[in-house]
């Protein structure tokens, strides 16, 4: 059992979770003897993707990677539910659950870090076996007994049996007991907890087909000494033999555990939460953390002092039990509601700080906790449609309609707090911490792909799914999910820009891509390239944010046509450059009677849109 994944029980003492499945991280199998190329605490074999280098988590040569973690549980277990129902569509939902928890093997018993024996708390009914549920023949419903937090005897259980299977099947009823917080029992034999018992009893220990029989578990006697009491309730027969686990817990209501509802950790170990000066820490007023006692269960109304520096205003939280004073920069004192859950309050200084806040659980727990409260920049703001620089523009001249499969460039103030360098690979929804969305309606939102950010400009690939929208809204989203203003920009199919240098000459290389210049112009009747954006579809179109290829190349749909001093130019091709995912390539021909001239006047037509004023050297 990993020793870092969450175990119960439930606030109100109900038994979780149900059951555990694989996760990797098998830290004790290394160097695995039949596979050294095994990373250390990796795992599991999964899936990985061969599209695109860039990306170094999950981006494998052979289609295939290592991994771990407590998340590939739930999906395998899903997976496993998702064979039952196919094997037994007329099952319920409670009853393919009873299939997984009540057939699951009893092979975990210890956690990996300390090697400390693990029970229901941890574990619930035991391991996911899909093929020991895909073959059982009777399900249980519910499929475990939890009696919760006991102050005097609880009610019996009453659970549904029915069997599933195409003949009759007879069950006897036994309790394997009991491991109490953890560790075996005091008393081990037959159904006894000193002088407690749980006892099971069938209203019929034959099931026809199809038929049903009530499973009545039943506590009874005085409660034992504080703990956590868990075991099962077998149920077996020729062929079967179902696991229904039960939990009680008895409080001691000695403080022993704080549950954090932070994100967790910086480099420190310290709980962390970043946001823009003046937010609010806890917007919804969630629970910040959970005081437990020896035996999981929670410890209410107890209190503790909570103090802050740095510019933090502590107050109530809305929902929880009130803190004395309502509202301090300094200190209050708040207290556990039923469930042990301690809510408080926090809004960030109004300027930038870093600030902390210290929970002093020591009266409960011998022990403090210090939350880390680091703000970032202030809440990124595009500039509007209307300003001298409009906040989304084209990549190339800054003018305000872009085209799809081009390059588009925002401007605005406090986009980040630090410089990305540009990289020309293929392109991730996401540049360290920053995405831009693009939103064209009717709940339809497609991602830029950010190739540069500063705090006043981000370079963005917009997407060719744009295609054939005449406007969307677009969003920058950045560190702790702070959103900016939203700003529309227009949208054409082609909307065409020379990319340029010294104010206005556009970029244009010989055809061994040396720079043209004053010093080194375009000859007329030679062959030069034009380097432009916006010019719109494109054969061979790529996934949007990936570099169009060599061959075969990514010819623009339609020519573009191109004037250079006032004279036609041959086009003889115009294509994506190939390894960039935006990026056109033309190839003109300088008119033999073109003007000669440092600044001789060139524009490119596509799609009924033409090119801003722009200039080329010409000899």
């Amino acid at each position: 059992m990993a020793s870092y994944s969450s175990f119960g029980p439930t606030p109100d003492g109900q038994l979780k979770p149900d059951l555990v499945a694989t996760g990797g991280d098998d830290v004790h199998l290394f160097p695995d003897p039949n596979d050294y190329s095994l990373p250390s605490t990796v795992g599991m074999y999964m899936a990985g993707e061969t599209f695109d280098a860039g990306d170094a988590i999950l981006y494998t040569t052979n289609g295939f990677a290592a991994a771990d973690g407590t998340s590939f549980s739930t999906p395998l277990t899903a997976g496993a539910a998702a064979l039952l129902k196919q094997a037994h569509p007329s099952l319920n939902g409670r009853q393919i659950k009873s299939l997984l928890v009540n057939n699951a093997a009893q092979t975990v018993t210890v956690e990996d870090y300390y090697g400390a024996p693990v029970d229901a708390e941890w574990i619930g009914a035991g391991l996911l076996d899909a093929g020991a549920a895909i073959t059982a023949n009777v399900t249980a419903v519910p499929s475990s007994a939890s009696f919760g937090i006991v102050s005097s005897a609880p009610a019996p259980i009453d659970i549904t049996l029915t069997n599933i299977g195409s003949g009759s099947v007879t069950l006897a009823a036994s309790v394997s007991c009991c491991s109490v917080d953890s560790g075996e029992g005091t008393v081990t034999t037959g159904v006894n907890l000193g002088s407690t018992k749980i006892m099971p009893s069938l209203s019929s220990s034959t099931l026809a087909a199809g038929g049903t029989a009530t499973l009545t578990v039943t506590f009874s006697g005085p409660l034992p000494a504080a703990g956590e009491y868990s075991g099962a309730v077998i149920l077996t027969g020729s062929a079967t033999t179902l696991r229904i686990p039960f939990m009680f817990i008895v409080k001691s209501n000695v403080g022993y555990n704080v549950v954090m509802f932070l994100s967790c950790c910086d480099s420190n170990g310290t709980y962390s939460f970043a946001g823009a000066p003046g937010s609010d820490m806890n917007p919804s007023g969630y629970p910040i953390l959970q005081v437990t006692d020896t035996t999981g269960a929670p410890i209410a109304n107890a209190s503790a002092p909570i103090t802050a520096s740095g510019g933090l205003t502590l107050k109530s939280a809305p929902g929880g039990p009130a803190c004395s004073p309502a509202s301090s920069t300094t200190s209050i004192t708040c207290s556990t509601d039923p469930y042990g859950f301690l809510y408080f309050d926090a809004v960030l200084p109004a300027s930038i700080a870093t600030s902390f806040l210290t929970i002093n659980m020591n009266s409960l727990v011998g022990q403090s906790v210090e939350v880390y409260a680091y703000l970032v920049t202030t809440t990124p703001r595009l500039n509007s449609e209307t300003s001298a620089q409009p906040g989304v523009v084209d990549g190339a001249a800054f003018l305000p309609t872009i085209a799809p499969g081009s390059y588009v460039s925002l401007f605005g103030s406090n986009l980040i707090n630090y410089t990305a360098s540009n990289t020309f690979t293929n392109l991730a929804l996401q540049l360290d911490t920053v995405t831009v969305s693009f939103d064209v309606g009717s709940g339809v939102t497609y991602p830029g792909y950010p190739i540069y950010i500063s705090p006043t400009q981000i370079n963005v690939f917009a997407p060719w799914e744009l295609q054939n929208y005449s406007s969307a809204q677009v969003k920058v989203t950045s560190d702790t999910g702070l959103s900016s203003n939203v700003v529309t920009v227009n949208i054409s199919n082609a909307a065409p820009q020379f990319f340029n240098y010294n104010s206005g000459t556009a970029i244009a290389t010989d055809l061994s891509y040396n720079l043209i210049t004053n010093s080194s112009a375009a000859k007329r009747g030679s062959t030069i390239l034009l380097w432009a954006d916006g010019l719109g579809p494109v054969t061979n179109q790529p996934y949007s944010g990936v570099p169009a290829v060599a061959a075969p190349l990514s010819y623009t749909t339609t020519t573009p046509t191109v004037t250079i001093g006032g004279q036609s130019a041959t086009v003889v091709y115009a294509v994506l450059a190939p390894d960039y995912p935006g990026l056109y390539q033309v190839a003109v021909t300088v008119p033999s009677n073109a003007t000669t001239g440092s600044a001789v006047p060139i524009s490119l037509t596509v799609g009924g849109q033409t090119t801003a004023a722009a200039t080329l050297p010409v000899q």
